[in-house]
Order: structure tokens, then C-alpha cells, then sequence
């Protein structure tokens, strides 16, 4: 997979620009993204990886749900979309490398649905803000990027509850009220300012990256930062 296509899209169905190539209608802008994923699935370039740049005051965007140690110095954050595979893919390497550093990294999650694209990302974003309200948002997805290809067979409630009972009657009012869409709206914004186009959008540490990162690149920066200390 290739640096530029480790990333979901952001805008309409309708129509979308592409460089020289002019307003496209839908069903040729999805024939050309699909004819781009199969060409890079079938010629990986070794060692590639996403766009990156320097973000300051980073520490400014890595806030929100945080797993791993809350001590940990090393912070990875990522706007995600619980619908968006690339989204996924990043979200268990990012677990791991958690897991592999238990005292030195953690993951701070942000809600970034691209709805246009993905008709239940909202819907997952507002039942994950429920889920962490009751302290599962770590649980919940883990078993919806788990399932995410038949999220529309399931009910959050049932994703939420899957490490032990939840108070169903509050997440469903949770689901109701704005709180959760406020959030949302926060996270947002925050990834806006940093000039998202598409998800995920990746922090580590300073470092931005406009796709997923593969897993021997963040082993790489994550070992670099543990060098040279943060």
C-alpha cells in the first residue's frame, strides 16, 4: 500500500477534485480510487510511507481518550473514523506498539467521521463518547474496528458491553443527548486546524503523518524518541 493510499478521503460523494483531472462524478472518482488501492496492493513499495510534517504545541491535539499509561511520555494520536479500514489498520499497530511499550507509549483516540463517505461513522463516534462515559471506550473499539465489516448487523450497546455489562439505559440516553456530538465536534475542529483531508491523521509526538503509519516506521520513531527522550 502506498503512502497515498494508506488514507481515506475526506469530502462528498457527489464530487471531488483531483489535480488536472476536473470535477468528477461519483461512480468515475470511485472506478479511479478503486483502480488506485488494486495498483497498490498488488505493487507494494517497499519502506513507503505517509506524508509527514512538524506540528509545534502538539501537545495542544493529544488529548481526548487516552490508553496506555497516562504517565507515558511517548504519545501517538490519531483522528479516526470507525468505518475507515486504513483507520483500523493503524489502530491495531498503534495497540501493539502500546503493548510493546507499556510504561513509554500511549494512544489518544479522537472521533474525525467522515460521514459523507461512511454512514455509520457518526453513529460509532457518538456510542464510542457513551462507551467512555461508562469507562469501556477503549473496549468498545477494540470490538469495533473488531467488526467492522458488519457494524451494520450490530447494536453499540452490544459492541460497548462486550468485556461486561453496561448501563444500557443510560448509554441509549447518552446516544440521545449532545454531549457526545459536542465532543465530537471538538475533535473535529482540532483536526481541521492541523489540516486534515483525510483519516487517519497521525500524531506521533510532533511528527504528523496524512495516512497510516506502517508498523516498522512507528517502531522506528517510537525507539528514535525513546533515545533521545521527550
Amino acid at each position: 500500500m502506498t503512502a497515498r493510499t494508506a488514507t481515506t478521503w475526506r469530502g462528498g460523494l457527489g464530487k471531488v477534485v483531483l489535480g488536472g483531472l476536473g470535477w468528477l462524478p461519483a461512480i468515475l472518482l470511485a472506478s479511479l480510487m478503486a483502480a488506485m488501492i488494486i495498483k497498490a496492493r498488488t505493487r507494494p513499495q517497499a519502506g513507503a510511507g505517509p506524508p509527514h510534517s512538524i506540528v509545534s504545541g502538539w501537545r495542544a491535539y493529544a488529548t481526548g481518550h487516552r490508553i496506555g499509561d497516562p504517565r507515558a511520555d511517548i504519545v501517538i494520536t490519531v483522528f479516526t473514523d470507525f468505518q475507515c479500514p486504513f483507520c483500523k489498520r493503524f489502530y491495531q499497530t498503534a495497540r501493539q506498539a502500546v503493548a510493546a511499550h507499556p510504561t513509554r507509549v500511549a494512544l489518544v483516540v479522537r472521533n474525525y467521521p467522515l460521514s459523507a463517505l461512511h454512514p455509520l461513522a457518526m453513529d460509532g463516534a457518538i456510542a464510542a463518547e457513551c462507551a467512555a462515559e461508562q469507562g469501556r471506550f477503549a473496549d468498545f473499539v477494540d470490538a469495533a474496528y473488531a467488526a467492522q465489516d458488519s457494524l451494520q448487523q450490530k447494536s453499540w450497546a452490544a459492541l460497548a458491553s462486550r468485556s461486561g455489562p453496561i448501563d444500557t439505559v443510560g448509554f441509549r440516553l447518552c446516544q440521545a443527548s449532545p454531549r457526545p456530538r459536542e465532543r465530537i465536534a471538538g475533535d473535529v475542529r482540532a483536526g481541521d486546524a492541523l489540516g486534515i483531508v483525510g483519516t487517519p491523521l497521525v500524531l506521533v509526538g510532533e511528527e504528523k503523518f496524512a495516512g497510516a503509519v506502517p508498523p516498522e516506521q512507528l517502531d522506528s520513531l517510537i525507539r528514535r524518541l525513546m533515545t533521545r527522550g521527550q
